[in-house]
């Protein structure tokens, strides 16, 4: 079979490229290098829980909430509670991420070391230079490992399927 179109990775973004071209006619070939369709998205009962595995969160644009309806999946549709705590499994435990300074220096998923390293944040010099920097290396740079470890990355790494290893800040940034 000849293929108009070849789309290399399954997750969100492939899915959408892939349906989108399809009802446009197109003979589209879908490759992906896991079991599975839907990126990092998948949902697993453990031990009677569900968990939801995958982006965080996203911004409910008129145009993925239309593809929602579409694909007739708005019933489907749950809306966080914007004030429900976010937490981190780390250390073979939750752990609520800190929201406010309290919270910060009481939070047992941080060192003393780490929690002290965030007060060094404002004397760190701005990065000499126009090349772009990415969030893992802004992060470390500015907080230290442990913070891009148990802060940044579980909220990071997430969305877009290239982690926040070579995402960068520009890029990131200009998207919000």
């Amino acid at each position: 079979m000849k293929f108009d179109s070849i789309i290399i990775g399954a997750g969100l973004t492939g899915l959408v490229a892939g349906y989108r071209l399809k009802k446009l006619g197109r003979a589209v070939l879908l490759l992906d290098s896991g079991a599975r369709g839907g990126g990092v998205i998948c949902s697993n009962d453990v031990e009677g829980f569900l968990i939801e595995a995958g982006p965080n969160s996203f911004r409910g644009t008129h145009e993925l909430l239309d593809l929602v309806d579409e694909l007739g999946l708005t019933d489907e549709l749950v809306a966080a509670n914007p004030r429900a705590p976010a937490y981190v499994y780390s250390g073979g435990e939750l752990h609520a991420v800190p929201m406010n300074p309290a919270a910060l220096i009481k939070t047992k998923l941080l060192t003393t070391s780490a929690k002290l390293r965030l007060l060094r944040e404002p004397f760190v010099k701005a990065r000499s230079g126009d090349s772009e920097e990415s969030i893992a290396s802004f992060v470390q740079r500015r907080l230290g490992d442990e913070i891009l470890d148990k802060l940044a990355a579980p909220f990071c790494c997430w969305t877009v399927a290239l982690g926040q290893a070579v995402l960068s800040v520009r890029t990131t940034w200009k998207a919000f």
